[in-house]
């Protein structure tokens, strides 16, 4: 309990809007807030009792920054695969951005978040998103699933220990082999490297990687970042850190210190000239 305590005060001293902070931890404990939603970007998310649910409810422009990164990309007409789609912000931020003739895969592995998940695309009537539940790695099977209280930090567990059984399959099995997809975004707590090992015939079929990287989590599971990079570099892919409209292609030997968003791209020319980026020098 005080550990907790001790956590949620961090939490409020980080927060742009701390009394938002407790009004939502509030609803949550008094199960009120099944009977709000949260206005975003052009769709709705119920306010379930998701810890990201709290943290959009005081600050609607969190997370704002992958989000912007999905308006600069996607295009109407495109497919958008979202591997860890957790209560499914990006994922229906997407659906308005590709329009009705494109298409949104979501895909989570933790059941309770996989029910937010679905609870939001009927609460906005979406009919260009499908949804998979379950965890994403280099063969089927199944895994051990974290359960803890902030939602979007469940992950795979290395060791045996207290959680959740899911079910674990290859992206080359969820989809189809002949999806052809634009944006493929990967945010799994550290377990990146096994699902793009289960994930060759998607590589070669997808123009663009987003994906979150961090040593802290990847050493977590026995690898480092290169590892991730290699896989990229066989699949034709390079590999650049963003910073605004500007891309940096990673040095040999490239570690993520610090929890950042990098982004594969297979064809840089064509991506340069389509989405206005530049190489930084």
């Amino acid at each position: 309990m005080i550990a907790r305590i001790k956590a949620f005060a961090g939490v409020l001293k980080d927060s742009k809007h701390p009394f938002k902070m407790i009004v939502g931890q509030l609803l949550v404990k008094t199960g009120l807030n099944r009977f709000f939603t949260i206005p975003l970007n052009g769709y709705r998310i119920n306010f379930s009792r998701s810890a990201l649910c709290v943290t959009l409810f005081a600050d609607a422009a969190d997370r704002h920054e992958d989000e912007a990164f999905l308006i600069k990309i996607l295009r109407p007409g495109d497919v958008y695969v979202d591997v860890g789609a957790n209560i499914g912000t990006l994922a229906l931020a997407a659906c308005n951005l590709v329009g009705k003739e494109g298409k949104v895969i979501a895909i989570e592995a933790h059941p309770v978040t996989f029910g937010f998940l679905k609870a939001n695309m009927e609460l906005n009537g979406f009919s260009n998103m499908t949804l998979i539940n379950a965890a994403v790695g280099k063969e089927p099977g199944s895994i051990l699933f974290s359960d803890i209280n902030s939602d979007d930090q469940n992950k795979v567990l290395v060791n045996q220990g207290k959680g959740i059984t899911v079910e674990l399959d290859t992206l080359n099995n969820l989809l189809s082999a002949d999806l052809k997809i634009d944006l493929l975004k990967i945010d799994v707590e550290g377990y990146e490297k096994f699902v793009l090992e289960g994930a060759g015939a998607t590589l070669q079929n997808t123009r663009i990687v987003f994906f979150e990287s961090w040593e802290k989590h990847y050493s977590g599971f026995g690898y480092h970042t290169p590892d991730v990079t290699g896989i990229f570099g066989q699949y034709g892919f390079e590999v650049y850190k963003l910073l605004d409209n500007e891309l940096v292609l990673l040095p040999p030997g490239y570690q993520s210190e610090q929890c950042e968003n990098l982004l594969a791209i297979k064809d840089t020319p064509s991506f340069l000239a389509g989405y206005g980026f530049t190489i930084k020098q």
